[in-house]
């Protein structure tokens, strides 16, 4: 396959942007992104802007970006003020196989309070052009999912140029849900819709939120490709077992059972007057 030299096409990139929202029950920031791209040093640099446009600063803020299975990672070790802005720069290899539009799949992980609150952590992901920039040849439809700890995105993807593609699909996830397992190539016809479901799996991520997801899909047709992203949602729900449930019974009962043999314990060893002899009676 011919390669595409980035160093030639990186000049008409085209950035476009989109952001999910981490939960605001978590935190008061509300981060978006956007960037730009360039050639440098024989590697391909796409700078990812981050602004803050919430009430409250973050920080430290890490940014893992992946670009055609290739990995970067940049950190903010200031963070982002509220009402302000950050610059990172993530490296990828300056060639890449496939001319069009390349989804840079981003996760943003940062601390609200700056240093002394929980850690939040949302997906996110630049489109960028290099080469050539085709319309997406697919249209993503999803709905919100309860998941408990394994359960499935619904996906339903519909051409939007009348002719059938072959599309493969991508779940981006912040960080306590992963996607389960790998999704197979998906035809989508000409006409009507086909659904496509993608497993997710709860790996840490609190129950009880709302967490943000999304879906990527990527057709390659007349050697050019193109990318569709849909946000979606992911609702983590308590969880079902009975041993959760029990846990605060059970552990007012073992603290009653506690105290009651420290009780028979004290009372046992507790001293105590010997018994007076009887007198005889003359």
């Amino acid at each position: 396959m011919s390669r595409l030299c980035l160093s030639r096409a990186a000049s008409a990139a085209i950035v476009l942007l989109a952001w999910l929202g981490a939960p605001r029950a978590e935190a008061a920031a509300r981060l978006t992104v956007g960037g730009s791209v360039r050639s440098e040093d024989g590697a391909l640099v796409v700078a990812v802007q981050v602004d803050n446009r919430g009430d409250a600063a973050v920080g430290p803020l890490v940014v893992s970006g992946e670009l055609a299975s290739r990995y970067d990672e940049a950190r903010a070790e200031n963070g982002v003020a509220a009402g302000s802005w950050t610059e990172v720069a993530l490296r990828f290899p300056a060639e890449i196989e496939q001319a069009g539009v390349h989804a840079v799949a981003l996760r943003l992980d940062y601390q609200s309070p700056p240093r002394t609150g929980a850690w939040a952590s949302q997906a996110a992901y630049l489109l960028v052009a290099l080469g050539a920039n085709p319309p997406a040849a697919v249209r993503i439809t999803t709905h919100e999912a309860e998941v408990e700890t394994r359960g499935a995105v619904p996906v339903e993807l519909e051409s939007t140029d009348g002719r059938a593609h072959e599309v493969r699909l991508r779940l981006l996830t912040p960080k306590g849900l992963n996607p389960f397992g790998e999704a197979p190539p998906v035809t989508v016809p000409g006409t009507g819709r086909v659904a496509a479901p993608l497993e997710v799996l709860r790996a840490g991520a609190p129950r009880l939120t709302r967490q943000g997801v999304l879906i990527v899909a990527t057709a390659v047709d007349g050697g050019e490709q193109s990318v569709a992203v849909a946000e979606g949602a992911v609702v983590l729900t308590k969880d079902p077992a009975l041993m959760p449930r029990l846990r605060i019974p059970l552990l007012v009962l073992a603290m009653a059972l506690l105290a009651t043999a420290i009780g028979i314990e004290v009372y046992r060893r507790w001293p105590r007057r010997p018994a007076e002899p009887e007198r005889a009676e003359g």
